[in-house]
C-alpha cells in the first residue's frame, strides 16, 4: 500500500500536450521541466471544454494550480501522482512576425 509522504499545490505555466475528453480527465502536460500526467479536476473548466467552448492547438499554455502528491510504498519506492485542481487563464505569448523587406 502506498502512504503519501509529501503534497504541494502551487501555481504554474503549463503546455496542454494532450487533452481527455475521456471520463478520467488524465490530461498529458508539458511543465516546463518534463511532461506528466495529470487528472483534471476543475469541473468549471471541464464543462467549458465539454460545451465545445475551448479548442486546444499546439503549444496551448495555461496557468493552473496544480497538486502533487508524492506516495512511497512498503518497498521505498517514490512516485508522484499530478492533479490540476483550477485553471485560472491562457497565457498569450508574443508571436514573432516575419518581417519582409
Amino acid at each position: 500500500e502506498d502512504i503519501e509522504t509529501a503534497k504541494n499545490t502551487s501555481e504554474k505555466n503549463i503546455i496542454v500536450v494532450t487533452p481527455s475528453f475521456e471520463e478520467s480527465y488524465v490530461w498529458r502536460v508539458f511543465d516546463g521541466e518534463k511532461n506528466i500526467c495529470a487528472k483534471v479536476s476543475d469541473v468549471d473548466f471541464l464543462k467549458i471544454v465539454n460545451g465545445g467552448k475551448v479548442a486546444f492547438v499546439a503549444g496551448d499554455s495555461y496557468r493552473v494550480q496544480i497538486t502533487e502528491t508524492q506516495y512511497t510504498n512498503s518497498s521505498g519506492k517514490i512516485s508522484n501522482k499530478y492533479e490540476i485542481i483550477k485553471f485560472m487563464k491562457k497565457v498569450h505569448f508574443p508571436v514573432q512576425t516575419e518581417m519582409k523587406f
